[in-house]
Order: C-alpha cells, then structure tokens, then sequence
C-alpha cells in the first residue's frame, strides 16, 4: 500500500511521530507561504502521549473514547475541554500526576484533580517552582 514505516533503535513510537510532526508542521509554513493547501495531520494512537503534538487545526489525535467503536478527534478545543488546559501543558500535567505506562512516578499525593488545579492556576511546573520562590520571603514572615 506504499506507507512508509519509520523506526529508530532506542527511540518509542511516540518519540518518532512527535520529531514527524514537527517537520511537517515546519513544511506546513513553508506552503502557506507559497499559497499551497493546508495539510492536516491526523495521528491514530491509543497512546496519550501524542495529545502534546496536537496544533490548532493543523495536528489532530484520533482515538479510542471507550470501546473499540467509541471515538474521538481531539483539536485543541477538545483537549481544553477534557483537561481545562492546552496540549502544551500535557506534559506538565503528567510530571505532576505521573503516568504507569510511561514510568512516570509522579508527585506522591498528587492525583488527577490536584494536578490539574495546580496546571490550570500556574501552567508549567517551572512557573510553579517560580511562584514558590517568589512566595518564599512571604512564608518566612508568617513562620
């Protein structure tokens, strides 16, 4: 059927269509300044790990809701309906909560709710570290 397959010893799949997903995404602007059409990535994967890829109108994730008929395409707006957050954040979110089939450990105590308070309020873990630091003179005055 003439589909290429990609592989790379030491690297996961995911790994792959993310550094795929950035040269296209790269071509993408390269079109649109030469007037050509649109190209729209669609990556069928059961692996949420690919939800950070997805890019406006240009990357998308289709993939199983639950079951093996239920589906859905994620945009942009559909990961910040079912995160309240952006694809961006993906991986900030899963640092904190932690994720078994990525060997993520996770922050202990954190879970699902938690994480997302704490990415919803402050975005990125290192925004958090730097909230913290600038609370810090503030937390010593009341100690």
């Amino acid at each position: 059927m003439n589909i290429p397959i990609y592989d790379k010893q030491g690297f996961e799949a995911d790994d792959i269509l993310g550094t795929i997903v950035e040269q296209i995404k790269k071509q993408e602007v390269r079109s649109k300044e030469k007037g050509e059409n649109k190209i729209e990535i669609i990556i069928a994967s059961g692996d949420m790990d690919t939800m950070q890829l997805i890019s406006g109108e240009t990357v998308k994730v289709y993939t199983l809701k639950k079951g093996i008929k239920d589906t859905i395409t994620y945009d942009e707006k559909a990961v910040n309906e079912r995160f309240g957050f952006g694809p961006l954040l993906i991986p900030d979110y899963k640092g904190l909560r932690g994720d078994p089939s990525d060997n993520i450990p996770g922050i202990k105590g954190i879970g699902e709710k938690t994480a997302t308070t704490l990415v919803t309020t402050f975005g990125t873990i290192e925004n958090m570290y730097k909230e913290l630091e600038m609370a810090k003179p503030n937390l010593l005055k009341l100690a």
